[in-house]
């Protein structure tokens, strides 16, 4: 088995953490704020999730792109590069601090929860630069632990709280915003001088070094197709409560949270693959991954959807019950998505990152238009029609696009074969031997 492989499976099982503590944290949130407070708390993080992707302008990605290719960074480009994200994400706050009387619809309260969520733009905007130099370099087990980190963070603050009586509103906010920057403290070991040289062996040493120029143009590229892919993603929980009510939006977050478990895990996998073909390109690993990653999402989502009924209620209360169609709706998109992040990670891959922004914004403009059009008549279940819709037509499109880059046809992203099955049997053992790797490696340095 590949290291590619490898890297897909010890990623993939942590990714697992982040929708199955999820479902433990959801229920707490939704039984103590109740659909009007969760409504709202999701509503104060929903900005600062929209403009860590806005923010970044595509260099995270660059980064990921360019050291995995051996291109040096100077010291002069990764100060630029980090003075540039701290620039943006202090604007961002701004931003966020301007619009809150429109977020809220004049509520007080909300108001200042958004500028609470705000203040961590920055923090997240760098924590993503870091990503991405682990992910050029192929640390995936770094990935990994601030994936596992941050999730657990998060739950064990959520259910703390919760059990001492110290859960509300403001909290609620602050547990969310405040993990992925305890999450990102997985990446600072790998900072130290010891760390980056044995980096720099395992990277080329050929390649010329990476200018800001570069990077920026690339960065811009992908930057497009990022802001679309994380406002499809939010765009609901931002317009819902203008457009309708903060119950709708609590409806609408527990059917997300619910139906966010293929999304969650293909979304890791696809970094992994973007990493790994940035540095060689292998269309057999791509279009595997497309098939297995679909078919595990498709049968997921058919047992959450059968299963539903019986323990929707009894888990989130008899507030959520109405978030049944919705939540069924929001499955089928996260199952028509998977093959079309496959797609867009070889995309960016092979140079044309540009290629898979524009189709996303397109989409983007399909699920806005829906969303305006549907949520004042349907509330949350017009906006599980318009991501579905939306989500569709990009996986499509990305599909088609990408078979034809790769020179394979677009049905080798859909559909097990033989060698899937025998490779889905062999992953077990291969978790185990890359997690004892890893604790071989740290017992080393």
């Amino acid at each position: 088995m590949t290291s590619v492989h490898r890297a897909l499976l010890l990623v993939s099982a942590s990714s697992v953490l982040v929708p199955v503590v999820g479902l433990v944290t959801a229920p707490v949130l939704a039984n103590v704020l109740g659909a009007a407070g969760r409504g709202q708390s999701a509503a104060a993080a929903a900005p600062l999730l929209v403009l860590s992707a806005a923010g970044s302008l595509g260099l995270p990605q660059a980064v990921t792109y360019y050291v995995a290719q051996g291109r040096r960074l100077s010291s002069s480009v990764v100060a630029a590069v980090v003075g540039i994200t701290v620039v943006i994400g202090v604007a961002s706050t701004v931003g966020i601090a301007a619009a809150r009387g429109y977020l809220s619809d004049a509520d007080p309260l909300l108001a200042d929860l958004i500028v609470v969520g705000g203040v961590f733009v920055t923090p997240a905007l760098l924590v993503g630069l870091l990503r991405g130099r682990a992910a050029g370099l192929q640390r995936w087990n770094e990935v990994a632990a601030e994936k596992a980190l941050t999730t657990l963070v998060r739950a064990v603050t959520i259910v703390g709280l919760a059990a001492t009586g110290g859960l509300d509103l403001l909290t609620a906010v602050l547990a969310v915003c405040l993990s992925p920057v305890i999450g990102g403290m997985t990446y600072l070991p790998g900072l130290r001088p010891s760390a980056r040289r044995r980096a720099s062996v395992s990277v080329p040493i050929h390649a010329p070094p990476a200018r800001l120029g570069g990077l920026l143009r690339f960065g811009s590229s992908v930057w497009m197709g990022s802001v679309a892919t994380m406002l499809m993603a939010r765009i609901n929980e931002i317009f819902l409560i203008p457009l309708s009510d903060a119950t709708q939006l609590g409806l609408l977050v527990v059917a997300v949270t619910i139906s966010d478990i293929p999304w969650i895990v293909t979304q890791a996998l696809r970094d992994v693959l973007f990493g790994a073909s940035s540095r060689t390109m292998d269309s057999k690993v791509l279009t595997q991954a497309s098939r297995i990653c679909s078919a595990g999402a498709a049968l997921l989502c058919v047992g959450v959807a059968v299963t539903l009924p019986w323990w929707l209620v009894p888990v989130f209360g008899g507030d959520f019950a109405r978030a049944l169609w919705p939540t069924n709706l929001l499955l089928l998109g996260a199952c028509a998505a998977v093959p079309g992040l496959i797609a867009g990670a070889a995309l960016e891959a092979s140079g044309r990152p540009h290629v898979r922004s524009l189709t996303l914004v397109a989409s983007l403009v399909l699920d806005g238009a829906l969303v305006f059009a549907l949520v004042p008549e349907f509330g949350a279940v017009g906006a599980a029609a318009a991501v579905v819709v939306a989500t569709l037509f990009a996986s499509v499109v990305s599909v088609v696009l990408a078979g034809r880059e790769l020179g394979v046809p677009a049905s080798r992203f859909v559909g097990l074969t033989r060698a899937d099955v025998r490779l889905l049997g062999a992953a077990p053992a291969t978790v185990r031997r890359a997690v004892n790797t890893r604790r071989k490696e740290q017992h080393i340095s």
